[in-house]
């Protein structure tokens, strides 16, 4: 079990915006610049379980689960959508899973030596086969729209959830595009950042 908690990370707003189709606050206020704070948290929890076989009869294996969770409302990276938070007086709304938050990964490693089969036959034996197995489940990603921010050359804005379910899992998707909508104006769209879980992954390589 492994847990962390890490403090003081970077936020990045927008000040003195408001959302796209409502009336500006305040005709004076500066626009369009990027303002840093480092108020945001990450916890993070994570446990695994690893059995292994040494090498015995020339067949040896590593195989890993870890089931992981991951939380911050940091937000940071370069200007454009999805990487501000949408609402610079609200940062909390920015709160979700983090970029890197897998929940489910499985890795087996393995490898056979044929000296022990064939140890008389001088074609099969000191062949050696490994191979490494990886399953997990998809990473987190916002969905964003691309409505301009009033005042600025930045993009960001959230769509509206409409109730329909998000994950799909048909023809090859994972993704309900009936799931969002554009927010009215002058609102923010309520679709949480991180909110979709991207596609399963999967790779086998072996030599």
């Amino acid at each position: 079990y492994t847990r962390t908690n890490a403090t003081r990370k970077k936020q990045q707003t927008l000040p003195n915006t408001v959302a796209p189709g409502a009336v500006p606050h305040c005709d004076d206020c500066p626009l369009g610049f990027v303002y840093l704070t480092s108020n945001g948290n990450s916890p993070y929890n994570a446990g695994s379980l690893e059995p292994q076989r040494r090498l015995h009869s020339g067949l040896a294996f590593t195989l890993q689960y870890t089931y992981a969770h991951a939380l911050d409302d940091a937000i940071l990276g370069s200007a454009g959508a999805g990487f501000t938070a949408q609402d610079w007086r609200h940062l909390d709304a920015e709160r979700g899973p983090s970029d890197f938050d897998q929940r489910h990964k499985l890795s087996l490693t393995a490898q056979y030596s044929s000296q022990y089969l064939f140890r008389r036959n001088p074609l099969l034996r000191g062949w050696t086969l490994t191979s490494q197995l990886t399953a997990a489940s998809g990473l987190p990603l916002t969905p964003i729209t691309y409505l301009v921010i009033p005042g600025t050359g930045f993009t960001g804005i959230r769509p509206d959830l409409t109730g329909a379910p998000v994950a799909l899992d048909a023809d090859g998707r994972f993704l309900n595009s009936a799931a969002f909508t554009l927010p009215a104006a002058g609102s923010r769209g309520d679709a949480g950042r991180n909110s979709i879980r991207g596609p399963r992954q999967f790779s086998l390589d072996a030599s």
